[in-house]
């Protein structure tokens, strides 16, 4: 990963998850498994979301990276009609209306 918002979006993430498991379990003895199993949801889900936002971030950065490449490049643009023969402008309207 380049972007270092989301590197360490992705270090708290799994942080929040090995601490929330690890701490759920020290309180679950004290406490009882209804304590237990609600420490672990809830750091998962946490630490979940927190990578997701670091994934979103990283894709964000990449794609924008990547249009970036794509709009430095110089762009042509070949018409042709139906036949496959260039045309030497890009509309010609005086052909395809009618006269009045």
């Amino acid at each position: 990963m380049n972007n270092g918002y989301a590197k360490a979006l992705n270090v708290v993430g799994w942080l929040v998850m090995v601490a929330g498991i690890i701490g759920s379990f020290i309180l679950g003895s004290n406490f009882g498994a209804v304590v237990c199993i609600a420490g672990i949801l809830s750091s998962v889900i946490f630490a979940l979301v927190l990578l997701g936002l670091g994934e979103i971030i990283y894709q964000l950065d990449a794609s924008r990276g990547l249009l970036r490449q794509l709009l430095d490049k110089p762009v042509t643009v070949e018409i042709k009609d139906a036949v496959g023969k260039k045309k030497d402008e890009a509309t010609n309207s005086k052909d395809e209306l009618p006269e009045l």
